[in-house]
């Protein structure tokens, strides 16, 4: 017993100084894609039974739906995913998300970022020219004389006005190509390229909505663009935007997109569809604000970056600068040797940056900071990449016990492939299934069959999509871990909610809550009995409010878990 309530005073606790992203709604608006043999009766039925209806026209077949005033966006995707799963094959919310900067940053004198990355060698060969360059983001000032513009759009109004709401869209624009050699105070990276200004937002903030971001990445890819800058905190963790990164990828460009400036670690998969930047400081340090993760690909200079500000210049930090400087070192590849892929021109970008942090891929600095003469003289010299990395080896698959959760995972581990360019990252397969991808020599299996003998393997690939040999493999029983799926809100009224989960093995369930976002979930419901099926009631409740919650479970054999707080609103009436 003892035990029990002091798990449950772990679980609880951990989430009070709040998620990576909070769990406040920030937006009205959900994304939904159905699946492919779901008639149009059907998804009316499905919009009309979860209250919502349709904000704006799809985007790449998804559809940007409105929430009821009953509900939050949070829980609609939860019962979307859990009720509809059959039905639809993406949901998420469609974030309202802020640019990617850090305010009051002091003055530095000069554009330091351009030598450490060997750009001024770089510009004897190569300046961008003949690439454009789309800045998804506030609009653009096309009066600006240090910024060659060529015809935008904003996304949100439907019209040619891509002029700026704020300074933030234009301060991009000029990291990645303000016109360099003219006498003037800045220069862009790919000073010779041109900007595409596509504006995502109305909003004086120059806060956008995912489903802006991603029809804004679709026009770019439609229009010529070879790279699209995105310098918002939290895109790359957006499957739409993803889907959009592909969809520009398949018409011969590249979506960059800045890591974000939370300080925190973001974790939600890397990726090949987006080039994701974090920031370096001019002693190549990570400066405190910067998010890192596996997502990360690249890191560039992102602290004190003089940059065009209204009709002049001003020094600006935020990983906002980082993702411009990769375009423009992406600018003057593709300038350098047009005909690359975009497969071959982001593998060059990797395979050339220099290595500032631990061996190989790491958290803070992904595979390095972009070297802008090195990648120019790889592109000039470009020979197709048909050589496979070897081997990997030493897998070994261990139970690695969290402490604070008295549950344990399978972490799978490795030693290093080689190529005769660069490794890019590692598949790793269970029983044969591939269970995921990471740029790392490690992999946690958190989800594994309890009780259940399973087989590893991985196998590694370079930046051309070579594979390597399958490594030998390991096989381990998993060990007992408590699993909690299918979490969502039923029966709701004005005072009430039955919170429905499953978990994988017999266990005593939970639901802390609290309607106070700054206190966070701070009340512990009645439990419900020992079982795999839990349905808890929350009575009492306050009508038309929003509540922050989570569930937990805790079985004495196999240990707790808890999830990820979220929301729900009770009904008004």
């Amino acid at each position: 017993m003892k035990l029990r309530i002091a798990l449950l005073a772990t679980l609880f606790t951990l989430e009070l100084a709040g998620p990576a992203h909070s769990a406040e709604p920030s937006s009205s608006r959900v994304l939904v894609k159905f699946k492919g043999n779901v008639n149009e009766r059907t998804r009316s039925d499905i919009r009309k039974h979860h209250r919502l209806s349709r904000s704006r026209p799809n985007v790449l077949g998804v559809e940007v739906l409105a929430v009821s005033t009953d509900d939050t966006p949070e829980e609609v995707v939860e019962r979307l995913r859990v009720l509809e799963r059959h039905r639809v094959e993406l949901a998420e919310v469609d974030e309202l998300i802020p640019p990617a900067f850090v305010p009051n940053d002091p003055q530095y004198p000069s554009q330091w970022h351009h030598a450490l990355m060997g750009a001024p060698a770089a510009w004897d060969l190569a300046t961008g020219e003949g690439v454009v360059t789309a800045i998804c983001d506030s609009g653009v000032d096309g009066s600006n004389a240090d910024l060659r513009l060529v015809p935008g759009w904003n996304v949100v109004s439907d019209s040619d006005d891509s002029s700026p709401v704020n300074w933030h869209g234009t301060s991009v624009a000029g990291t990645a190509a303000a016109i360099g050699n003219n006498g003037a105070s800045s220069a862009g990276v790919a000073f010779g390229s041109a900007i595409m200004p596509l504006r995502v937002t109305n909003l004086t903030s120059g806060a956008a909505y995912f489903s802006h971001i991603a029809t804004a990445i679709n026009w770019a890819a439609d229009h010529g663009a070879k790279t699209a800058v995105v310098a918002y905190q939290g895109a790359a963790c957006s499957e739409l935007i993803r889907t959009a990164a592909d969809y520009m990828r398949d018409r011969g460009g590249i979506v960059v997109v800045a890591a974000g400036n939370s300080g925190a670690q973001i974790d939600c998969g890397h990726t090949s569809s987006l080039v994701v930047v974090s920031a370096t400081d001019p002693l190549d340090h990570k400066p405190s604000w910067s998010t890192f993760g596996d997502l990360v690909d690249l890191a560039a200079p992102g602290e004190s970056i003089v940059t065009t500000y209204g009709g002049g210049t001003a020094s600006l930090s935020g990983t906002s600068f980082s993702a411009p400087i990769v375009a423009g070192v992406l600018g003057m590849i593709w300038d350098a040797n047009p005909s690359l892929t975009p497969v071959e021109a982001r593998s060059i970008l990797i395979d050339t940056a220099a290595d500032i942090g631990e061996l190989g891929h790491d958290p803070f600095f992904g595979y390095g900071r972009p070297q802008a003469n090195a990648a120019v003289e790889r592109a000039m010299a470009f020979t197709p990449d048909n050589s496979a990395p070897t081997q990997p080896e030493s897998l070994v698959v261990t139970e690695v016990v969290d402490t604070q959760l008295y549950r344990t995972h399978l972490r799978v581990t490795w030693a290093p492939a080689t190529d005769d360019r660069r490794v890019h990252g590692y598949d790793v397969f269970r029983d044969g299934a591939l269970l995921g991808s990471t740029p790392r020599l490690e992999y946690t299996d958190a989800r594994p069959v309890v009780d259940a003998t399973h087989e590893y393997r991985v196998q590694a690939w370079d930046g051309a999509g070579n594979l390597s040999p399958l490594s030998a493999p390991f096989a381990i029983t998993a060990p007992p871990v408590t699993q909690i799926a299918d979490v969502v809100v039923l029966d709701k009224t004005p005072t009430s909610v039955r919170i429905h989960f499953q978990t994988n093995v017999e266990a005593t369930g939970y639901v802390n809550f609290g309607s106070n976002r700054k206190k966070g979930p701070d009340q512990t419901s009645a439990t419900t009995p020992n079982g795999r099926v839990h349905d808890i009631i929350l009575n009492g409740l306050s009508p038309a409010t929003t509540y922050y919650y989570r569930a937990a479970a805790f079985s004495p054999s196999y240990g707790g878990i808890a999830t990820e707080v979220t929301t729900f609103k009770t009904n008004r009436r």
